[in-house]
């Protein structure tokens, strides 16, 4: 995650106003702390609610219990520049995908963006069993409901 400075004034003014206040993104901003500041981002700057943006956070701490990765600063990294998002608004630059496709993938599987707290369980729920996830986050527990 790369922050303008202006950028980095506003995300600080989010967490100013809004960590205190939101439970769940409170409890996640010591453990994800990218994924935290992205999630205030997306609540101010890409119209996810409030509401969701608690939800998806709720999940990311039972995911980080549940599941115990050995590697949350990756798991981080990754979740943090595509939670929060319509698949257009994903950097996929070095990375063999696109947007176009995985948007079609993964419509079809119920996760038409990852806006919402529903949206990003469903795209967990497919992205747990791809090899890379096993590889990357080394997960030592299940995936939670």
């Amino acid at each position: 995650m790369k922050l303008t400075p202006e950028e980095g004034e506003l995300a600080m003014s989010y967490l100013r106003s809004d960590l205190a206040s939101s439970q769940s993104i409170g409890a996640l901003a010591s453990r994800m702390p990218k994924t935290t500041i992205e999630l205030l981002r997306a609540m101010h700057e890409r119209g996810v609610t409030r509401e969701d943006a608690e939800g998806i956070a709720g999940y990311l701490n039972r995911m980080l219990d549940s599941m115990r990765l050995s590697k949350v600063d990756t798991f981080d990294t990754c979740c943090s520049h595509v939670l929060g998002r319509r698949w257009s608004q994903i950097d996929y630059s070095g990375e063999r995908l696109d947007a176009a496709s995985q948007e079609r993938s993964y419509a079809s599987r119920g996760v038409p963006d990852l806006l919402t707290s529903e949206h990003v369980r469903r795209y967990f729920a497919v992205e747990s069993k791809m090899p890379y996830f096993r590889r990357l986050f080394n997960p030592q527990g299940p995936l939670p409901e």
